[in-house]
């Protein structure tokens, strides 16, 4: 990926079902990369034009995640889980010459841990996104603090390299600031989050636009294969890949050998 702006929308959506209607005439006009949801309940419906990974919430552990990725852009699904009352999808971005991880979190009330987070969070380029619980006076929660509140706080406070992205705005009906963005070990990314109006649950949707750096463009050969040789082209690939198939660590790999 090359000199685009990345952009992901994140929401509590408190059944996905109920509100799947409101989610896709913002996704028809605003186009997101990455949709991360939380509590989207037992009904997970298909979204055309991307591929959807999802935390079921059967076994009671979870309230049920979901992350969509839109078709054709270099994004990889990873990973999913819960690990002491923290949900989290995580997708892969490859842009030129890195990897930065989207991770689509939920935690439940006290629960919040940053030992509990996956290690790549705090090791490697990371965005955290969702709803986080975390209530703090000082981040916008209109003069109420929780447990999550103090450590999210804290974290903050003494990780040189977590940054918020966002203003103070509460994103939750009762005056709390509960969802976060959040940009780990990316000094030199700069983001922009804002809340949107008319994606309403008991929550508000935040979309974040990430710049993704740009790189000299890498001129491509063209082959051009004469009418004539094209039926055997086809038939040597064909068979080739039928022998291969499989062995390929990721699409890179796969084009390097073609």
């Amino acid at each position: 990926m090359n000199g685009k702006t990345f952009r992901t929308l994140t929401w509590n959506i408190n059944g996905l079902h109920a509100r799947f209607t409101d989610l896709h005439s913002h996704v028809l006009l605003h186009k997101p990369d990455i949709i991360a949801l939380q509590e989207v309940g037992p009904r997970v419906p298909e979204l055309r034009g991307y591929a959807s990974h999802t935390l079921s919430c059967g076994d009671g552990s979870s309230r049920g995640m979901a992350t969509y990725i839109k078709q054709g852009i270099p994004v990889n699904f990873m990973e999913m889980g819960v690990t002491e009352g923290i949900e989290f999808i995580t997708v892969c971005l490859h842009t030129v010459g890195e990897i930065i991880y989207f991770v689509n979190m939920y935690i439940h009330a006290g629960a919040l841990n940053i030992a509990n987070f996956p290690e790549y969070v705090l090791e490697e380029q990371s965005v955290i996104m969702g709803d986080l619980n975390a209530r703090h006076k000082e981040l916008g929660s209109h003069l109420t603090t929780n447990a999550n509140g103090v450590r999210w706080k804290a974290f903050l406070d003494t990780t040189d390299t977590a940054v918020l992205t966002g203003d103070h705005t509460p994103t939750h009906v009762q005056g709390g600031r509960l969802d976060y963005v959040a940009l780990i070990n990316m000094p030199t990314y700069t983001a922009q989050t804002y809340l949107v109006r008319s994606l309403l649950s008991d929550h508000f949707a935040l979309v974040t636009t990430l710049p993704v750096q740009s790189a000299p463009a890498v001129p491509r050969k063209h082959l051009m294969v004469p009418p004539s040789r094209m039926t055997d082209l086809v038939v040597h690939v064909v068979a080739w890949y039928a022998a291969v198939k499989g062995s390929f660590a990721d699409a890179e790999a796969l084009y390097d050998r073609l």
